[in-house]
């Protein structure tokens, strides 16, 4: 993900078209993904490397 948004973000911020249906898609499906690995680990106890 850093990666992607570090390749990606100048052309957001500045002027990138609109995003395609396509990418729209894509980035929905990869919204939901984190979200639903994001909860799975919170009701596993989770895996918090913050310490």
């Amino acid at each position: 993900m850093k990666d992607l948004y570090s390749e990606n973000r100048t052309e957001s911020y500045y002027g990138g078209g609109r995003p395609t249906q396509e990418q729209a898609e894509a980035m929905t499906d990869l919204a939901g993904a984190v979200h639903q690995f994001a909860v799975s680990q919170i009701r596993e106890g989770g895996v918090c490397l913050c310490d």
